[in-house]
């Protein structure tokens, strides 16, 4: 279940955004939580124009993650409707991480305080139901898109998360070991 849940975190990861593994392990409760528990980044919420890195200005350059769709050659048509789906979820992604960022620090205000245990489990079920919301509209924004892949799309897809994922699981073990 965990190597599931950790091959999910990372597929969404890599499709919405690169985030190192101390960025993850930031947002979750605790430091030594396991990094799947933080939001993933999402399609919805990259910056449509430019697809690829896009920054305020003064602020260092990021990466957007949004390499795979110029690797995929997508057609003009293709692009128009990712972008409608990325659009779609826009909001509704946005909103749940916001609401999920605050819940998450009164969390950590809760156990850093004097708060009941039933108070503190309360809020960890807000947090845990939050994420749940943000990460079932990032999965249905992650499926519409893939219906505008064609076959041999998904399939340079799926190659390029397979290898995304290995790196990943790679650092993750030398962050362990490290």
């Amino acid at each position: 279940m965990i190597r599931r849940v950790s091959a999910i975190a990372a597929l969404i990861a890599v499709v919405g955004g690169a985030l190192t593994f101390r960025e993850l392990a930031a947002q979750t409760v605790f430091r030594s939580a396991s990094p799947t528990l933080a939001p993933p980044p999402n399609l919805a919420e990259a910056p449509i124009e430019p697809l690829f890195a896009q920054t305020e200005p003064g602020q260092p350059k990021k990466r957007s993650g949004m390499g795979w769709l110029k690797e995929l050659n997508l057609s003009a048509d293709q692009m128009q409707r990712i972008r409608a789906v990325r659009e779609k979820y826009r909001d509704r992604i946005g909103t749940g991480r916001q609401a999920e960022r605050q819940a998450q620090q009164e969390l950590r205000s809760l156990m850093a305080g004097d708060a009941s245990r039933e108070q503190v489990q309360e809020k960890y079920r807000q947090v845990k139901a939050l994420r749940s919301q943000v990460t079932d509209a990032q999965f249905e924004s992650m499926v519409d898109m893939r219906d505008v892949l064609s076959l041999e799309q998904r399939q340079k897809f799926a190659e390029r998360m397979r290898k995304q994922r290995d790196g990943l699981q790679e650092r993750m073990q030398e962050r362990v070991r490290g």
